[in-house]
This record gives C-alpha cells, structure tokens and sequence, in this order.
C-alpha cells in the first residue's frame, strides 16, 4: 500500500473489473493476521470475470487552461468490455496469486479506449508467528481516465474504464499512454499475546510516454509497534518515511523531491456485538515533517515545514449481510502525476453495501476532498464523487449489473498542471449490463 503521502489522484494500478463493478465494503474478521485466511488443506482456484457494460456519459462541464485545451468525447453512449483471470493457490501457511486484467471501451462519438495490468501477490507464515507478504504490479494504461469511484486527492480515486476523458487523439498529456510499476513488502511479527511488530517497504514509478506530462517515483518504509491492552483494544505507536520526485518532461532539469517523516500513534477497538457483527474503530494521530527541494531554471529552492496529520476510521456490520464503512483524514498530499505541488488536505470516504434478499444486492459510495497549498501559494482544489450500484443474480455465474456515479473537481488558479488537463469537470454516467464469473478450476470436495 502506498504510503498516504502520495495520495493516486487517477490511480491506473486499481483494478479494472472491480472498479465498473462497485464492491461492498468487507466485513470485518478475526484472526491471529486480520482478514487473511489461509486453507488447511492445500488449495487451487483458477476464476474468469468478465463485465459487459453499456449506458451513456454525461460530461456536464469542462474547462482547461494553457495553450493547447483538451478535446473531449461529446455526451452520449459507450460500451465497456473488461476480463480478469486469477489463480490461487493457497495451503496452510502459504498463499500465491497471479492475475491479468484488460479493458476495451468503445464511444459513440470518440475514438476507444484499451488499457490492463498483470499482478502477482505472495504470502506465506513462519512458525505460526511471522507472516511475509509481497505484492507486484504493472500496468499500461492512459495518462488520465478520471473515475467517479473516488474524488480527486482522496486516495480511493480508482480508473474507471469507459467513465474517463481521454479518448485518444487529443491535445496536451492527455493523449498519452502510461507505464506503472509499483511493488511493496511486509514482515509481522507476533512476539507474545500482547505485542507485534509491522514492517513495511513500498516502492512505485510511473512514466508517461512521449515528452509531456508528469513522471514519478517514490519509496517508502513504515515501522509500527501494537500493544494489545485486552482482547478488544490495542494501542499502537508508528514511524514513516517516504521520499517521491517529479519530474517534469517538458524542462528535463525541472522537478520536484519531496521527503516525509511521520511519526503518529493510535488506539484501536474491536468489538463483537453478535456471532456474525462486530464493530471496529481506529483513530490515530501525529506530525509530519515535510522538506522539499525545487528544481528548475531558477536556483534551488528548499522549504520544510511541519503539519499535523489524523485519522479516523469506523466499520460496523448492520444485519446479517451489510456493512458501513467511513474514513475521514487530515495529512499532507501529493496529486501525484498532475501537481508536484504538496497540499494540505482534508478528505472524507463513505460506503453502504449489502444483500437485499437472496439474489440482489446494493452499494453506495460516496467521498470528498478539499486541500490548500502549503508552500504559502494560493493554490487550492476540491472534489466530490458518487455512486450507487445495485445487481441482481441471475443464477451462479451470471448478474445484471446497474450503477449511476457522478463526478465533479475544481482545480484553482494556482494549481500548476499539465498543459491540456482540465481544471474544471463534471461527469454523470449510467450504466448496465452483465458480469461474469466463471470458475475454471475449484478445491476438490472432501469425500464423506
């Protein structure tokens, strides 16, 4: 996970299936690591998804600065086709997967759209006590496909194939395609009932392609020790580095690198109110200590500065089947890939999902984000996303898939982006259709 310095404004590395199709927030679980379960006896699965989505897109309002303003897809219909293969392989201490996903969109009045993303996850526990992780990805997508899932500088903003503004052919950085590689490694160790340790390393790049744009790379490492206090409350203490540059393509010498220290504490409160519902709360709170160093025809610039950051994030399992889900936060972003500006930022994250009888379901999504410039300039941006979702199960395989989502973000003046982005837009976009999940390979059944 990155760190959430670098917030992904259009995060192409999301998954391609699952940002068409809007999944409910998960339920929360017990268990010596979280939510990984692991199989006693060893396990294969090898699944097709598929979605088949049609509908229409709205673009209510749009507005860019620079010489060269963006062209956009007129309203009016599209059609999305998406396919992801995965296979697991899981066993009493060990988890592999390995995945692919594609997408190819085609506009009534644009050009299509084709991007995907391979992806390989490992897992594995030592002496019952430790667990390695490790996750790889790469992907080669469009510069910028703004997704109505999550708003701009909130750090749930995730691609959304057929919902973007790059059509192909158009003016600026949005003709561009994008190559990411994001990797990233963990280590828990459990010492006793009481205590455990986290470490963590993440590394990411993304480079466009061509000389316009906007190229980044970052890394980090995390530390977080956790006391347990009982068997519902822990308190936790943590440490986290990151250090990212942008670098601009136009002006080869001209970027920007930031490094961040943030040392932050918490508490955490798990609570079981029934068998099958529990309710969990973290809050946590800190300092971030940001330096930053300006490249460019003019002298180097350094400033540093200190912000405080907080968190607080509330989970609770309504009935047998739904659950909510809210995260609000106040930290220092980057809009990496279109800013190299650092904001300070306040963001907020809903979501509502669940089963509505034995064969359909709903989700509602919805989040915000508004943040300042710290370098005293009078940048400044805002955003706001929505969706709600609803699908009914045709039979094991196969559902019928229906969404609505709008999307809307406000760039200032003295926002710097890249020439051709649009400062201003708004999106609404409906769409149905099928999605499909076909097992090609299931764990035998145990004989009676």
């Amino acid at each position: 996970m990155r760190t959430f310095l670098t917030l992904a404004v259009l995060a192409a590395s999301a998954p391609m299936a699952q940002a068409q199709v809007l999944q409910a927030p998960a339920r929360s679980q017990q268990g010596q690591f979280g939510n990984r379960v692991l199989s006693e006896r060893p396990a294969s699965t090898l699944a097709l998804e598929a979605n088949l989505l049609g509908g229409h897109d709205g673009n209510i309002d749009t507005f860019s600065t620079g010489s060269t303003p963006i062209v956009y897809p007129f309203s009016g219909y599209l059609a999305t086709l998406s396919s992801a293969l995965r296979f697991t392989r899981t066993s009493r201490r060990h988890s592999f997967t390995v995945g692919g996903r594609g997408y190819f969109n085609s506009y009534q009045t644009s050009p299509s759209q084709k991007g995907g993303e391979v992806s390989v996850e490992g897992l594995t526990t030592v002496r019952r006590s430790t667990q390695l992780t490790g996750q790889f990805l790469g992907a080669n997508e469009p510069s910028f496909l703004i997704g109505p899932r999550g708003a701009i500088g909130s750090g749930t903003t995730t691609v959304t194939a057929g919902g973007g503004i790059d059509p192909g052919g158009t003016s600026g950085v949005t003709s561009q395609r994008t190559h990411h590689l994001s990797g990233e490694g963990g280590l828990r160790r459990i010492w006793t009932l009481r205590h455990s340790t986290n470490l963590g390393a993440t590394a990411w790049r993304a480079e466009p392609t061509g000389s316009l744009g906007l190229a980044n790379r970052q890394y980090g490492l995390n530390v977080r020790q956790a006391w347990n206090v009982s068997r519902s409350v822990s308190l936790w203490g943590g440490y986290q580095w990151a250090d990212e540059r942008t670098r601009d393509l136009t002006r080869f010498s001209s970027g920007v690198t930031l490094t961040a220290h943030t040392a932050s504490g918490g508490l955490s409160i798990l609570r079981r109110l029934s068998p099958r519902r529990t309710v969990s709360l973290d809050v946590s709170s800190g300092a971030m200590v940001v330096e930053t160093l300006t490249v460019g025809a003019a002298p180097s610039v350094t400033a540093n500065l200190t912000e405080p950051v907080a968190q607080a994030t509330l989970r609770v399992d309504v009935g047998r089947s739904w659950a909510w889900s809210a995260d609000v936060r106040r930290s220092v972003t980057l809009l990496t890939g279109l800013s190299a500006q650092p904001f300070s930022s306040e963001t907020a994250f809903v979501s509502l999902g669940g089963s509505l009888g034995s064969r359909a379901s709903m989700v509602v999504s919805a989040s915000s984000a508004q943040g300042r410039a710290v370098d005293g300039g009078d940048g400044q941006f805002s955003s706001l996303a929505g969706m709600v979702q609803s699908a009914i199960r045709i039979n094991q395989r196969l559902s019928a898939v229906a969404n609505y989502t709008y999307y809307r973000h406000n760039l200032g003046r003295g926002v710097s982006v890249p020439t051709g982005f649009p400062t201003r837009f708004d999106l609404s976009t409906v769409r149905f259709g099928l999605t499909l999940r076909l097992p090609l390979m299931q764990p035998r059944q145990e004989r009676r």
